[in-house]
């Protein structure tokens, strides 16, 4: 997936913010680095379509950033979750939002799958659960076996007769041929927000509420939020931000994961040239709203072009 800026520039209030950057890159990490005023979250924001540029071009897989609809994944340091909904419903609530297209016999069969496994295998002993218990055996059949509470409801109403399941599923199967497009049902849902909270090691947090969770477990939950629509470019905006160190590896380690797991290329803000090089494999500096480096890490750390990048990496 290549992504390409040319010549791109803004201006706010007659002033340029950003002029004349062009750089490309492919599926790999680039750090974003410069002091305060840079143009730093202006790009990101121009990337991410929150905001319009005045001249240049930014196309991404040779589609033009403007009229494609590619999708773009994007974490803000000032992006707030929703108080009094679950990390689940957070992301369940924008997951909603999306339409895609759906394979319905494949839909079911998942389902029917996950309550087969639970029955044949017992992983559900035989008691009565309170809210509290109930979280943490969602938690547990998630972790281990990827079953979404859905199915584990179902299984717990005792509403569950394989036979009838099966004669439902060949009905699907044979009166649907290929996908439908539309939202996603509250199963699919459930199965997205697991997916896509164990990219960034989230799961266990999934039935806590924002206040309950530490700075560093709210910026996990905010890189999935920006996963949910599989983007094509990932945009994090100082996703470390006021953490001590080990929450920071903590971060550093779910964006390699995702970055694995997605194979897509991603954006990393940061003023730390220690955190670039963990995580970056090329860097690109801006001063004054102007690119000043633009390299791999090797090449920065052996060859900087300024002294501006010489006392930024000493």
């Amino acid at each position: 997936m290549l992504v390409k800026i040319n010549n791109l520039s803004k201006k706010y209030n007659d002033k340029h913010v950003l002029k004349d950057i062009s750089f490309s890159f492919s599926n790999e990490i680039v750090g974003l680095l410069g002091h305060s005023g840079a143009g730093k979250t202006t790009l990101l924001k121009i990337l991410s379509r929150l905001e319009n540029y005045d001249e240049g071009n930014i196309s991404i897989d040779n589609k033009d950033l403007k009229d494609s609809p590619i999708n773009i994944g994007i974490q803000l340091q000032n992006q707030d979750l929703i108080n009094h909904l679950t990390v689940f419903d957070n992301i369940s609530f924008m997951i909603k939002r999306v339409k895609v297209k759906i394979n319905e016999a494949n839909s079911f069969k998942k389902i029917y799958d996950e309550i087969k496994l639970i029955k044949e295998q017992k992983l559900i002993p035989t008691i009565k659960y309170n809210n509290k218990d109930i979280k943490s055996l969602y938690i547990e059949l998630i972790e281990k076996n990827n079953i979404t509470p859905y199915a584990t409801n179902l299984y717990l109403k005792s509403k569950v007769n394989m036979e009838k399941i099966n004669k439902k599923l060949s009905l699907i199967e044979s009166k649907i041929k290929g996908e439908n497009e539309r939202y996603f049902s509250e199963y699919e849902i459930e199965k997205e927000v697991i997916t896509i909270s164990k990219m960034c090691f989230s799961t266990p947090l999934l039935f806590k509420k924002p206040k309950e969770l530490s700075l560093g477990e709210t910026q996990r939950v905010k890189i999935s939020i920006a996963l949910i629509k599989r983007p094509s470019l990932l945009l994090l905006d100082e996703a470390t931000s006021n953490l001590d160190p080990q929450l920071k590896k903590e971060i550093i380690l779910s964006i390699k994961n995702v970055f694995k797991q997605m194979n897509i290329p991603i954006i990393y803000v940061t003023h730390s040239f220690e955190e670039a090089k963990q995580l970056c494999s090329k860097l690109l500096f801006l001063k004054d709203g102007k690119v000043e480096q633009f390299d791999s890490l090797t090449n920065i750390k052996s060859k900087p072009v300024s002294s501006y990048i010489k006392e930024y990496i000493k």
